[in-house]
């Protein structure tokens, strides 16, 4: 009869708790993205409740305690100060470092550069981009902007604006609507669908657009009823103050995970805990 043999290995798992799992999807989250998941579980928990500012005293007490225990987990955070360092005082703000958006006449000017213009048509064409208004249109005559650049040859103020109307966003430095209009008709490829016909409109016929006359623009075109429609979609998908969307943008306020500040001469790093919610218990007895 064979001796049975009974043998112990040792081996090591590491087990994910559904609460460790938890952890460490919370630990992913950036400081907005966690805030959300807090009210989607105070909104899902009936147990749970957001603690408000009617509580007085009890909750500013657990807001300063939560603020001491942030404090105090920070400590592992800390970062010794560089030597050589100057001061705190002598540091830029951190906030002047977000990029501002530039107007409509800061974003041509930056273009031009590119262009490798000489130095005369580079003048000629910072001229006319001044000129312009809010929306992109050139609503002073050439004839006063001529007045106000020295020896101007005849046609270099034509070519300048020329230039100027290549530009991003299309349809700039136009005199009127209708050339903005065609100036974002000619940026489309040749074969998109009643590209020809809407450029004949916004060339001389907006005004029985406008006074929707369709059957006497129909025949002035000498087309049929589909390819006006066509056309005249393709019209009204162009925009007409095409300068009117550059620099325009809604302020967003910056939002820190963590804060970093300077005590004597150590950097200490701690949780913002400012912006997450208080969940307390809720107290079933109301």
């Amino acid at each position: 009869m064979s001796n049975a043999v009974l043998g112990l290995r040792l081996k090591q798992q590491l087990t994910l708790t559904p609460r460790l799992q938890q952890s460490v999807k919370l630990l992913q989250l950036s400081a907005l993205e966690c805030v959300q998941e807090l009210h989607q579980a105070i909104a899902q928990n009936p147990f749970l409740e957001e603690a408000g500012e009617a509580e007085g005293e009890g909750s500013e007490d657990a807001r300063s305690k939560a603020e001491d225990e942030a404090d105090g987990t920070s400590s592992e955070l800390d970062f010794s100060s560089p030597s050589g360092s100057g001061s705190n005082d002598d540091a830029p703000d951190w906030t002047e470092w977000t990029a501002s958006p530039s107007t409509l006449r800061d974003s041509l000017h930056e273009q031009l550069l590119l262009l490798g213009l000489t130095e005369r048509d580079y003048a000629l064409a910072n001229l006319v981009v001044d000129a312009l208004d809010d929306d992109g249109y050139l609503r002073q005559p050439l004839a006063e902007l001529a007045a106000m650049a020295p020896s101007i040859a005849p046609g270099e103020l034509e070519t300048a604006l020329r230039i100027v109307q290549t530009l991003e966003p299309t349809g700039i430095a136009a005199r009127d609507l209708g050339e903005c209009l065609s100036l974002q008709l000619n940026g489309l490829e040749r074969e998109t669908p009643g590209r020809a016909l809407a450029l004949q409109i916004t060339q001389s016929k907006l005004e029985l657009v406008a006074a929707r006359d369709l059957d006497r623009l129909q025949e002035a075109l000498g087309c049929d009823a589909h390819e006006l429609r066509v056309a005249l979609e393709l019209v009204r998908s162009l925009d007409p103050r095409p300068g009117s969307k550059v620099g325009s943008f809604e302020p967003r306020a910056i939002v820190p995970d963590v804060i970093v500040r300077k005590e004597k001469k150590r950097w200490v790093v701690s949780i913002n805990s400012a912006i997450y919610p208080r969940i307390n218990p809720r107290d079933e007895s109301h």
